[in-house]
């Protein structure tokens, strides 16, 4: 009976942590599907929305860093910065994808948690803060650069308008 409900209060833990997961990459995916909407059209009116809606929330988060890879050297940002953004959104996915795609499994005999037979994970109140805080971490440092990038088209407009103005 206790064994049963430690199963259960681990198998929780497990549940709040890949909500968490989840949750902090659904964040720095909004800041990627804002940053190509209002790059396609901007200023921001229905038809931004429409987009992002209809065309943008319908790609898988690969498709969407790949399209800031292009934006970022179409724009010609500094390519070192739009690197280190790509690397910290894949470390981001990783985590994700490692919770959401494959099979977790949880060994309470052992106090860890298996995803897809490849990596162990124990199932340690520490080890979760460190799986969080180096999710954290890139998401936030890959929003970084991904607000400074859209500040930059945003002010001083993208390479087309600067064409269009002669200041190219």
């Amino acid at each position: 009976m206790e064994e049963e409900f430690l199963i259960e209060e681990e198998s929780k833990k497990l549940n709040e942590l890949t909500g968490k997961i989840i949750s902090i990459t659904l964040s720095l995916e909004d800041h990627l599907e804002f940053f190509i909407s209002n790059y396609f059209i901007c200023p921001q009116n229905q038809k931004t929305f429409f987009f992002d809606n209809l065309i943008i929330k319908n790609m898988n988060f690969e498709k969407k860093i790949e399209i800031f890879k292009k934006i970022c050297e179409r724009e010609k940002f500094n390519n070192q910065l739009s690197k280190k953004a790509i690397s910290h959104m894949r470390v981001v996915q990783k985590i994700r994808n490692d919770f959401a795609h494959q099979q977790v499994i949880f060994n309470p005999d052992k106090k860890e948690i298996s995803i897809g037979n490849r990596k162990k994970y124990k199932f340690q109140l520490l080890n979760s803060k460190e799986i969080l805080e180096n999710l954290k971490n890139n998401k936030g440092k890959a929003t970084l650069i991904i607000l400074e990038f859209y500040q930059k088209y945003y002010k001083e407009g993208t390479m087309d308008e600067k064409i269009k103005k002669g200041s190219f």
